[in-house]
This record gives C-alpha cells, sequence and structure tokens, in this order.
C-alpha cells in the first residue's frame, strides 16, 4: 500500500496530522498511519466518534509535549537508574494525567473515553517524592538527604573562605607583587609576583608574563583550598547518584503503571490530534457499509485550499465502475484523487472531508495515476502501465477499488481502446469497484452499451470554453479540443479541416452522445433557472418572516402594555380591598356571618358575571360529567364511579378519588374562575389551594420556601396528590425539589409526572 499511499500524497495528510500531536509516541503513530484491518478499524472510528462528539459539547483535552519514555522504563526495571531530566519527564507526565483526570467529566455517555480514563493512575505519591527530590529548575534539593545538605554546606563555607584567603595572601606578599589583584589563570587565581621574587614564595610557578617580568604563582594555601573543594565536589557528585539510585528503585515499583500511563496518554493524543484534523477540515466519519453501499456526498480533496476547493458527490449504486470523461485540466484527476485519498483516510480511522459518507471496507486499493515511466529500467509510459496493472489485477476481486487515471492512454487509441474494454470487462467480471478516466470515444460508447457501467462527465461551461471541475453522472463528456484550440487562436484552416474529418468520422454512438449532451445542456439550463426562481422564493420568505418579526414584536408590546394595566388593576382592587379589610378590623367582635360577607364581597370584585359558576342539578352523577372539587376548587371529568366515590380526571392532568358529596356539577361552557389570592386575614376561612404549586422562574432558595408553604396549605386541605411544576432547566431546580422531599415526614412517595402530567418537569406527590 506504499506506493498508493504516495500516488494519493497520504503522507501530506500525515504531517497535517503529526503537527495536532503532543507526544513523541503520537508523533511517530501520525508518520507511520497506514490503513487498518476492518476490526481495528470499526473500534478506531467508535473511538473517534465518541471523542469528537466530546469536543464539539466540551473542547480538546490538555495534553502537553512528552518524550518517549518507554525505552527508559524498561532500562529502569532492569535495575538501572536515570539522569535528572528522566525524573523530570516522569514528574511532568504524572501532572499531565492529573490534569487529563480533571478535565474529563464523568459521563456514562463517553463508554470509549471512561476505557482510557479509567486505566490512567496519577501516581500522586510518587510525584511527591520526585517533587521532594528534584526542583522546577531540574537541580536536587539540598535537603534530599542529610550528607548532601553536609557537604554543600562545607562547599559554601570553603568558597566563602578563600575570599577571606586571597586577601590574607595579597597582604602578606604585597612587596611582591606587580599588581594589587589575583590574576585568573586556567590552573586558578595566582599571584602577580615579581620575577626576582619569585622564590619567595610557597607556591608552584603557572606562568610568566609576557613581558618577563611577572611570575605567576598559585599559593599552596589556595591549592589546598581547591582540591578540598573539589574533593567535595566529587562526594556532592556521589552522593546526588546515590539519591538518584534511590529514587530509582521508589520509581522501577511503578514502572508498569507508569508505562500505562504513557501509553493511555500518547493513545489520547493520537486520538484527539485525529479530532483535531478532522476539526480544520469540516470532516465527518464514515459509515461502514455491509451491503456494498458507496456514498460520498460533497467530497473535497483535504490537500486543496477550502476556497478553491470544489464539492463533488459520488455515488455507486447498481453500477460500480464509473468512467469519467471531459477535458484535460477538467478536474478529473482531482476527482479520482479525491476519492481515492478519502477512501484510504477513511480505512486509516480518520474522519473525511465530506457532508456524509457510507463506504465498504475495502481489502484492497489499486491506483493508477500519473506518469510511471522508469528511466532505470527504460519501460515507457504505457510499458509502465502495462506493468502495473499485470501486478495489480491479479489480486483483484470484489471487494477491491480501481482508480485508473487515462485507461488505455499511451499507445494507438485503437489499441488504448480495446485495452480499456478488456479492462472494464475484466473488473465486471471480478464485481471490483472502479472510478476510471478517459478521452477515448470507443470507451464513451461502450459505457453507453453496457448498463454496469455509469457513464459522467466533467462540466465545461461552453461559452466562455473554462472548466467548473464539477462532475455530473449519466452523460458522456466531451474534449473540446478544437474549441480551446479556437479560442487560443489556432490557424482556421487547421480548424476547419480537423472539424471535416471529425465530422466524416462520427458514428451513431456518437451523435447519441451528441444529442445527450445538447439534452443535458438544456437540462442545465433548466436547472440553473430553477436555482434563480428559488433564489427569488428565498428572499420573499426572508421578506416576509422579517415582517412577521415585527408583528410579533408589536403583539408582545401589546401584550405588555395589557399585562401593564393588568396590574394597575389588581393595585387598585387590593387598595380597596385592605380599605374593606381596615373597617372589618376596626369592630371589636366581628361575628362569622359577617366575616363570611366580607370574603364573599372581595371575591366579587375578581368575578364577572359572565364568570360566575354555573352549579346544575346535583341529583345525580354520570361518566363525563364535569365537575367541582369543593374543598379544592379543582375542576375536572369523571372517569370512574364506584359506590359513593369518584374518580376525576383533572384539567390539570393529575387524577384523583374523591367522595360524591364533595363533588359539584359544574356548566360544560362557563366555568368559574377563582382568584388565586391570598387575604391572609382570613387564613382560617375557606382557603382556596391549587393542586399545583408551579416553582418555574424562582431561583432555588425562592422556590424551597414557596414550597414549604404550598404544602402546610395543602395537608390543611388534606389532599393526598399534589404537583409540583419545576420545569427541565438545568436540573438544578428539580434536584432541590427532590432533595427537599426526601427530608419530609409527610410525603410517603415521589415521582416524575406522566405524559399528560408534565412529563419530567414536574414531580407527582403523593402525601401521607
Amino acid at each position: 500500500m506504499q506506493n498508493v499511499a504516495s500516488k494519493l500524497e497520504f503522507d501530506k495528510i500525515c504531517a497535517k496530522l503529526k503537527g495536532f500531536t503532543h507526544t513523541e509516541i503520537a508523533s511517530f503513530q501520525a508518520e507511520s498511519l497506514t490503513m487498518l484491518s476492518k476490526e481495528d478499524l470499526k473500534d478506531t472510528l467508535e473511538d473517534l466518534k465518541e471523542a469528537m462528539s466530546y469536543a464539539d459539547s466540551h473542547s480538546l483535552p490538555p495534553i502537553h509535549y512528552h518524550k518517549n519514555l518507554m525505552p527508559f522504563l524498561s532500562v529502569l526495571k532492569k535495575e538501572g537508574t536515570g539522569d535528572i531530566s528522566f525524573f523530570v519527564g516522569i514528574r511532568d507526565l504524572l501532572e499531565n494525567v492529573k490534569e487529563i483526570l480533571d478535565f474529563f467529566e464523568e459521563n456514562e455517555s463517553y463508554p470509549c473515553l471512561n476505557r482510557y480514563l479509567l486505566r490512567l493512575n496519577p501516581l500522586e505519591s510518587l510525584k511527591n517524592r520526585i517533587d521532594s527530590v528534584i526542583t522546577k529548575n531540574l537541580d536536587i534539593y539540598d535537603h534530599a538527604s542529610t550528607a548532601l545538605y553536609r557537604i554543600r554546606n562545607a562547599i559554601k563555607q570553603e568558597m566563602n573562605g578563600q575570599s577571606k584567603l586571597h586577601q590574607s595572601l595579597l597582604d602578606r606578599y604585597k612587596k611582591y607583587l606587580n599588581s594589587e589583584r589575583l590574576v585568573l589563570r586556567e590552573q586558578g587565581l595566582a599571584l602577580p609576583i615579581s620575577i626576582s621574587y619569585k622564590n619567595q614564595i610557597d607556591g608552584v610557578t603557572i606562568g610568566i608574563s609576557a613581558s618577563g617580568n611577572t611570575a605567576f604563582i598559585l599559593p599552596v594555601e589556595i591549592m589546598k583550598s581547591n582540591q578540598k573543594i573539589q574533593s567535595l565536589q566529587e562526594e556532592e557528585k556521589e552522593e546526588i547518584l546515590r539519591i538518584l539510585r534511590d529514587l530509582a528503585k521508589v520509581v522501577s515499583k511503578e514502572v508498569d503503571v507508569l508505562k500505562e500511563d504513557v501509553f493511555i496518554v500518547s493513545s489520547l493524543d493520537f486520538l484527539f490530534a485525529k479530532v483535531a484534523l478532522a476539526q480544520e477540515m469540516k470532516a465527518t466519519i464514515a459509515e461502514i457499509s455491509e451491503n456494498n453501499s458507496f456514498s460520498l456526498q460533497n467530497a473535497r480533496h483535504p490537500l486543496i485550499a477550502k476556497e478553491k476547493v470544489v464539492a463533488n458527490s459520488f455515488v455507486f449504486d447498481k453500477e460500480k465502475i464509473v468512467l469519467i470523461t471531459g477535458p484535460n485540466a477538467g478536474g478529473k484527476t482531482v476527482c479520482l484523487k479525491t476519492v481515492g485519498l478519502l477512501i484510504y483516510m477513511h480505512q486509516a480511522g480518520l474522519a473525511i472531508p465530506c457532508d456524509e459518507a457510507i463506504l465498504p471496507y475495502f481489502t484492497n486499493l489499486f491506483v493508477d495515476i500519473g506518469d510511471e515511466q522508469s528511466l532505470k529500467d527504460q519501460l515507457s509510459t504505457f510499458t509502465a502501465h502495462i506493468h502495473m496493472l499485470k501486478e495489480a489485477l491479479e489480486d483483484i476481486h470484489e471487494t477491491s477499488f480501481v482508480i485508473i487515471d487515462e485507461l488505455g492512454s499511451g499507445t494507438s487509441p485503437e489499441d488504448g481502446e480495446a485495452l480499456g474494454v478488456g479492462v472494464i470487462e475484466f473488473l465486471h467480471q471480478k464485481n471490483a469497484f472502479a472510478l476510471l478516466s478517459s478521452h477515448y470515444d470507443g470507451l464513451k460508447s461502450f459505457a453507453l452499451e453496457n448498463d454496469y457501467i455509469l457513464n459522467a462527465s466533467m462540466i465545461f461551461d461552453e461559452e466562455i470554453l473554462t472548466p467548473k471541475y464539477k462532475i455530473r453522472f449519466g452523460v458522456a463528456g466531451k474534449s473540446y479540443g478544437l474549441e480551446v484550440a479556437s479560442k487560443e487562436g489556432l490557424n482556421p484552416f487547421i480548424l476547419e479541416s480537423a472539424k471535416k474529418y471529425l465530422k466524416s468520422r462520427e458514428s451513431e454512438n456518437e451523435n447519441r452522445l451528441k444529442i445527450l449532451n445538447e439534452k443535458l445542456l438544456e437540462v442545465d439550463k433548466l436547472r440553473a433557472t430553477l436555482e434563480e426562481q428559488n433564489q427569488k422564493l428565498n428572499e420573499e420568505i426572508s421578506h416576509m418572516e422579517k415582517e412577521l418579526a415585527k408583528v410579533r414584536e408589536e403583539k408582545k408590546r401589546l401584550e405588555k402594555n395589557a399585562e401593564e394595566e393588568k396590574e394597575k388593576l389588581v393595585l387598585e382592587t387590593k387598595k380597596e380591598i385592605e380599605e374593606i379589610m381596615e373597617s372589618f378590623k376596626a369592630k371589636k367582635e366581628p361575628k362569622l356571618h359577617e366575616a363570611i360577607a366580607l370574603k364573599r364581597e372581595i371575591e366579587n370584585r375578581f368575578e364577572s358575571k359572565e364568570e360566575e359558576e354555573e352549579y346544575l342539578s346535583q341529583e345525580s352523577f354520570a361518566i363525563g360529567d364535569r365537575v367541582r372539587e369543593k374543598d379544592s376548587q379543582a375542576i375536572g371529568v369523571i372517569e370512574k364511579i364506584s359506590k359513593d366515590t369518584a374518580r376525576v380526571l383533572l384539567d390539570s392532568g393529575l387524577s384523583m378519588n374523591v367522595k360524591m358529596s364533595f363533588l359539584r356539577k359544574v356548566s360544560q361552557t362557563k366555568v368559574q374562575k377563582k382568584t388565586k389570592s391570598e387575604f391572609y386575614g382570613f387564613s382560617s376561612l375557606e382557603k382556596q389551594v391549587p393542586l399545583e404549586c408551579n416553582l418555574i422562574g424562582l431561583h432555588v432558595q425562592e422556590a424551597i420556601d414557596v414550597l414549604a408553604k404550598y404544602f402546610d396549605d395543602a395537608l390543611t386541605m388534606h389532599y393526598h396528590v399534589v404537583r409540583v411544576i419545576h420545569g427541565f432547566g438545568t436540573g438544578k431546580l428539580r434536584h432541590a425539589v427532590w432533595e427537599y422531599l426526601k427530608k419530609q415526614s409527610f410525603v410517603e412517595s415521589f415521582r416524575f409526572g406522566g405524559m399528560n402530567e408534565g412529563g419530567m418537569g414536574a414531580t407527582v406527590v403523593n402525601l401521607k
């Protein structure tokens, strides 16, 4: 498949994919990506589908650069050790593992991702151990061991003492010096002594000045100090090696877990690199067909710039062989490469740039595109093609996909057409899929005569003689060679002679092709007209939608005004009620009949004559009667009657069993509208409590307060079933309501509402 990948430029797709990776292992996987087995492909695409879904609703996970630690971990397991950079690499890995686990939310909707995440282990104790030894600046902490702290402290003291020693030597040998400062030489700091006094100094001469007047002498005291520091530094190195060996022993106990972490992080990196590539290409995952269905809708070549690429759809139905014809530079080769590359990408486990795709699994992909002339073997273009055909066609079967550009080219038209017919018949015999291109009229005619081949052509603008790079199926294409030659100004005599020659050679099939093309042009013109009309229709629809939006705005304005008027009326009514209440309270000992009369007066202010309830004869009840329950004032229809009890389906969607003595018939056309207002001065008098409590629009705490008050009232009315409306939303309000209900002793049970009870936007509560 390597040659196929090269012809289709799959290596450039791999390079794009590599650009989205972070870890060394994932980068290598991207470079070496190739087609997968069918079973591996199914698993890979399932993982990719889930990862794309997660990235669309969240984002790409935070995966950082990691060197491939696998070889170092294998050495460590065999009682090896590692340098500081190795342990820092482990620490970075474990930090990233923790970051990845924190990023992903536990969700049963992502089983493939969960399968990866469950295998990750942040090994926090190991990370803390590494942190206690190695600094962020890739050094060893002084307190990594007692010995290291002692050694480094001794080095510091010796180095600090050297500055005093230097000054002491300068003072002691002041009269012998040619300079007031020590001189730095390769062997260390030396005294610049006059040459005549060099033997007066206890030390080693390490150099003479160019003038010969100064001897550079390394005093014995400095030599001893340097040797002590060097000895301490050797001890420091040995102690650091010992610390790292101890750390390696700790790490070696977790080698298998670390290898798993490396593998999973690299696998996630490679997986989400494919997601990032898909996002860049606006790609989709192809469905694997089990019945040889083949469909690529609006397929785009991924290596052509987005602003230049032309989308084409390819569908193989009853014809498994498609022959594309048309002019040079019309886009035939691009179409062939697009289909081949998308098949290869799909079977390598990548999403492909198209709107929708259904593809069979191909066990063999054969591609012959471009000039395969071999200079080394002195083979002609035609001979090279024949060699390729010979090798490839030996392994062709019904699960093969064959792509051949310019079938039969490189030899005479007669031989080329004959060879092309032979190849097509062979492919048909093998029941293989094939996408072919050719200029030969003989192959176009052959395709017309055989229903297992589908003719296709590249659309060419005949008016301006330029290609549109769009494919159309069902008709063969012209080469437009003479037309292009005329446009480019070729000698008219030559063109006229060529036209006469072509006319003399026109056959019946060629005439049929010409007629089909003319009809196709008419279809194209009709399609253009329809598209123009469709555009006008869309513009009219857009205009109507804008007008409708204006109407809706006006409706909102009127509703707002009506609401303001309503609020104004309510305020005025409340004011009147307060005045009545004040007059009632002024009485020292109000009597019950006076209170009832006052209540009725208040209620009358919320009722119009048209809304008054019309109680009908109470002699008997029947199924289907519309009734009102006396205590709750809830209205519904009788569903079932059993002795002295009736089951009533309320307008709210709830059902309740009520004694018939508590029911009153209600007119089918007139239903009293009772106010929902509460008058706190009469809480002990016939207070109306609805069978449902609407919490939508309230904050959680506000809702719980309202709910608690509602249940106080509902229990007073001896209700057995009520409904709490909390809506769908984010689920916070529903969660708070359920937590509240769980803690209440008066709640027998609760559940989501049924189909006619508000569904999951409501909770039905059974009270004790």
